[in-house]
């Protein structure tokens, strides 16, 4: 047993470095053999959070604030998982399963997820989509990371707070990030802006990229807004993720095949009984003390 474990992605020559709770951080590219940052691991750790992220922590205990992205982050991954067998052909519904965050055991969604997973079908039937790629493991000189879809929005939609036909998107290839949160960040823009400049190249001509956006899925009337971002914004975007880069410079240790250590399965250790023995001084004091008992005794015997 290891204590890491290489795990496919979409990609054959790329792998996941997974620990032993199911999580990674790193991937490697098995061809080159480097290791490289995952995208989203640099940006949670680096990318300089808001006043909003702050004021949050002080109104949570530090275990009442792991519970939450606990709970926010298995959340989120059930609805991935679900889109990403939409999007793949399965014939999902209200009773599929998706793998829980045990990564062992499967589970249904909730109702709550069920309806994200509802708003982002009504997303994709109101703008006619055509995927390209969905999850598909894209990789950069300086990291690995994952975009949710890659696709076509093939017309313009009937939702009034939708700007895609004024963003001029209609008909363009996009890259797209799913975000099931509360709401949208500055970090989530760096995210898909910092993948468009990843190696597209196994795509073909489908891998050029010509904008970038993010689909909330949230507690909206429709359960869905979008944000597609303007060249300015994929330009600071850009700017502000390299600076997350530089930030994280100091934060982590490369990765190395060294890392990786058998785990033993099995424990080789009998303990020794303990056996209680008495000195030669021990005996001796005892001795003295029985007999001083014994003349107390005889002398009381005589009163």
């Amino acid at each position: 047993m290891k204590n890491y474990t290489l795990e496919k992605t979409s990609r054959k020559h790329i792998a996941r470095v997974v620990d032993t709770n199911g999580d990674w951080q790193w991937y490697k590219n098995t061809e080159t053999g480097e290791y490289k940052r995952g995208l989203t691991t640099v940006l949670g750790r680096s990318y300089p959070k808001g006043e909003g992220f702050y004021e949050a922590l002080k109104k949570a205990t530090p275990d009442e604030w792991d519970r939450k992205l606990e709970a926010a982050g298995d959340r989120g991954d059930a609805i991935h998982q679900a889109i990403h067998l939409i999007l793949s052909g399965a014939k999902f519904h209200i009773g599929s399963e998706v793998l829980a965050e045990n990564n062992v055991d499967t589970r249904r969604l909730t109702l709550d997820e069920w309806r994200s997973v509802l708003a982002f079908s009504d997303f994709c039937i109101s703008h006619g989509v055509k995927v390209i790629a969905s999850e598909e493991t894209l990789e950069a000189d300086d990291f690995v990371g994952t975009a949710d879809q890659i696709w076509v929005l093939t017309k313009k939609c009937d939702n009034p707070y939708c700007k895609c036909e004024k963003a001029g998107v209609i008909g363009k290839i996009l890259l797209n990030d799913v975000k099931t949160g509360k709401g949208l960040y500055d970090n989530h823009a760096s995210q898909v802006a910092l993948l468009s400049t990843a190696d597209l190249t196994h795509l073909g001509k489908l891998g050029k990229v010509q904008g970038l956006m993010l689909l909330h899925l949230n507690k909206t009337k429709r359960g869905w807004t979008t944000d597609f971002l303007s060249d300015e914004e994929v330009d600071v975007a850009l700017r502000k993720g390299a600076a997350a880069f530089v930030m994280d410079e100091g934060k982590y240790r490369q990765f190395t095949d060294e890392d990786i250590e058998d785990i033993p399965e099995t424990i080789d250790y009998a303990p020794e009984p303990f056996k209680k023995t008495r000195t030669a001084k021990a005996v001796e004091r005892g001795k003295k003390k029985v007999a001083k008992k014994m003349v107390v005794k005889k002398h009381e015997t005589k009163l």
